[in-house]
């Protein structure tokens, strides 16, 4: 029996390199927030943190740093109030030591929605806007199997994190009914048994920006202005900023082995922003996270850092919009990305893959889109006889699609365009850097449906 205030939505993240923190969601809004771990057993060592209520009658988000932890260790936690309501057991394994000689492994990609049409059908109002047909499902299901199978160490989702903005689509009460925050509740849930187990870090997309259901822009103080500017985003995944100089879980970096990864934003806080005057609505104010200019000379001096670090092999970024050679908006990033010899960056927002050479940008960085993880704005092609797996659809087409009847062109940028490789396939990517993070980096992208690997690359260390 789950009881009502029972610790859901169970995630980790790193908090430097010896320090794990810890995050819990309960229905109730006075309990404490108590981890009680060890090596073999909970009871060896405890931690207290705080929560905090962002939306009133909806629940405590929890916080716990775990610090001073044994590398390469595995720990065995529960959490909840540290008597009456507790978890189910559970456990991560922290960083190998510095000197480790094993891969670094990641899943990475963007934009996953929550579940598929079939369990979350469309309404009225998304038949008319959205996909009709489409699954985050098997992406969950591939995600899954690499963690049972050991083939990951974390994950770093890309932004547009299970679409929560998009739940008020599937119902037929869309006008009255908020859908917002048990959307948000059931994808956190649904990806519990993968992020309690090892770091699920994510970057800020479009669609953390804010709630905007018919419910919440007709009541703005209730709703709308609550879940306004990335509020339930930054309440519920704390990332490593405190640690690395970051704001919110808005910009931050970490390091594993070798490797120094930075989580840009691309949403606000720098000009020509998408999100950095108003949400995606356009009706409720979003972005100024700090004094103008910060984000970007953050972004420098922890590149310039990394850069020197003698320990630091590779330097590694993702965000959640991709470079797009037609536009001018992401020139000061991709500046420091060459000056500091930024490798790769994996973004997401298309919802397809693309891969570019690094003579597409100035010879150093290799840019990847991975954002066709499945949501509910990811069609399928009509003449597609295996939905989720390449239709066969050109780039330049693909970034024409509009969906009918309405017209809306959902896929708008031209980002693919001079890509090496593209492909409309449901897929997700996995990373591989040898020795520690000293070797060779390897990237394949895998199809979600079949698990067959689409497309790969090696750079060389």
């Amino acid at each position: 029996v789950v009881l009502a205030g029972a610790p859901k939505q169970i995630h980790i993240a790193m908090a430097g390199k010896n320090g794990m923190r810890v995050q819990w969601f309960t229905s109730n809004s006075d309990s404490k927030s108590v981890v009680n771990y060890g090596l073999a057993s909970v009871s060896e060592m405890s931690a207290e943190g705080s929560s905090l209520t962002y939306l009133e009658d909806y629940g405590d988000h929890h916080t716990v740093l775990l610090e001073n932890l044994k590398r390469n260790t595995k720990y065995v936690y529960t959490v909840g109030d540290g008597a009456s309501s507790v978890s189910e057991q559970l456990s991560f394994t922290t960083l190998p030591e510095d000197d480790d000689k094993g891969d670094i492994r990641l899943a990475i990609f963007g934009d996953m929605g929550y579940m598929d049409s079939d369990a979350r059908p469309m309404g009225v109002l998304g038949n008319k806007t959205m996909a009709g047909n489409w699954s985050a499902t098997y992406s969950r299901e591939i995600l899954e199997s690499w963690k049972d199978n050991g083939e990951i160490d974390m994950v770093f989702h890309v932004g547009d994190v299970g679409y929560a903005d998009d739940a008020v689509f599937h119902t037929l009460k869309t006008l009255f009914q908020f859908e917002y925050e048990p959307a948000y509740n059931g994808y956190m849930n649904w990806i519990q048994n993968l992020t309690a187990a090892m770091p699920y870090h994510v970057t800020p997309g479009n669609h953390e920006s804010e709630c905007h259901d018919p419910a919440c822009v007709l009541q703005p103080r209730k709703l709308g202005i609550p879940l306004s500017n990335f509020t339930a985003y930054n309440a519920r995944w704390s990332m490593p900023s405190p640690e690395s100089d970051g704001v919110a879980s808005m910009w931050y970096s970490w390091e594993y082995g070798a490797v120094h990864f930075v989580s840009i934003n691309t949403e606000t806080d720098f000009d020509g922003a998408a999100e950095n005057e108003k949400g995606d609505s356009g009706i409720f104010n979003a972005g100024k996270f700090a004094p103008d200019g910060t984000y970007l000379t953050w972004l420098e001096n922890d590149l310039l850092k990394a850069s020197q670090d003698p320990n630091v092999k590779w330097i590694l970024a993702g965000g959640h919009r991709p470079f797009d050679a037609d536009s001018s908006t992401f020139a000061d990033v991709e500046a420091l990305f060459t000056k500091y010899g930024v490798a790769m960056y994996f973004a997401g927002h298309s919802h397809s893959y693309s891969r570019y050479l690094p003579a597409a940008h100035e010879d150093v960085t290799t840019h990847i889109t991975v954002g066709g993880a499945g949501c509910d704005e990811m069609l399928f092609a009509e003449d597609n006889p295996a939905p989720g797996h390449h239709t066969g659809t050109t780039c330049e087409a693909w970034s024409e699609l509009r969906f009918p009847p309405l017209g809306l062109r959902k896929n708008r940028l031209s980002a693919c365009s001079g890509a090496e490789f593209f492909t409309d396939a449901y897929a997700v990517g996995k990373l591989t850097i040898a020795d520690g993070g000293r070797g060779d980096i390897t990237w394949e992208l895998f199809s979600s449906i079949d698990r067959t690997v689409l497309d790969s690359v090696v750079i060389k260390a």
